[in-house]
């Protein structure tokens, strides 16, 4: 059946006039019907799905009188089994991608990790949050990683204070090992303000199979006065055959 437009369905409710049973037809079949076309409930909320072989499920007009829509989502990245939300431009390429395991892919629509962004990006500051926290600086060794096993790599930052004594001290570090043979490694870049005894150190302890990363300070800066730093894992086992498909 051809969908009355506006412009039908006033004139034929309009003053003087006299509605047919297919006009009332036609003004029932104009609106949405919460129980018949399924589109709310109570449940769901909106409900949508695509029509019919399309994947499109929402499109964004500047005018709709235009060709294209300026932005579109649907539930399938072109040429792709990957089911999601893609929001796509113009063109149809994929600016944002959110796969059903919760993966988000920027310039990708094939997400290996939480974040996956295929280009530059910008920022105004980072932290690591592999591990983060606060441990006395007494001079003693802290763990501040979980027991490892096979091979890691880490870039560490850490400073701290004990103010009104001029002691300050900062350290970054990018801590490498597997299974903590003899050749581990540790780069550290160190900053202090007055004495090399004010310093942060690290090492790596614990033996093949059950290793972790611990952190000092070289001197005992006082009750009170804590090591803050921020860990970021640069390696994870299990990945290192994953081969991105942009």
């Amino acid at each position: 059946m051809a969908i009355a437009s506006r412009v039908q369905l006033k004139k034929a409710f309009e003053k003087g006039a006299i509605p047919t049973q297919q006009d009332f037809s036609n003004l029932i079949d104009s609106m949405i019907h919460k129980q018949e076309d399924g589109l709310i409930s109570e449940d769901d909320g909106l409900r949508l799905s695509p029509k019919g072989s399309d994947t499109r499920l929402l499109s964004f007009f500047d005018n709709l009188s235009d060709f294209k829509p300026t932005w579109a989502i649907e539930q399938y990245p072109k040429n792709s089994p990957e089911f999601g939300l893609n929001l796509v431009d113009q063109q149809g390429e994929s600016k944002l991608f959110i796969r059903y395991d919760g993966n988000v892919g920027i310039g990708t629509i094939n997400p290996s990790t939480k974040l996956d962004i295929n280009g530059n990006t910008s920022m105004h500051g980072r932290r690591g949050t592999y591990m983060a926290g606060q441990v006395p600086g007494d001079g003693s060794w802290y763990t501040i990683t979980p027991q490892l096993n096979q091979c890691h790599a880490f870039e560490i930052i850490a400073k701290i204070s004990k103010p009104g004594r001029g002691l300050h001290a900062m350290l970054h570090a990018f801590a490498l090992s597997t299974f903590k043979g003899s050749k581990s490694k540790i780069t550290k870049s160190h900053a202090y303000y007055n004495s090399f005894r004010d310093k942060i150190d690290l090492r790596w302890a614990g033996t093949n199979f059950n290793y972790y990363l611990q952190i000092k300070t070289k001197r005992n800066y006082g009750a009170g006065n804590m090591i803050s730093y921020y860990i970021t894992n640069l390696w994870w086992e299990g990945d290192e055959d994953i081969v991105k498909e942009n």
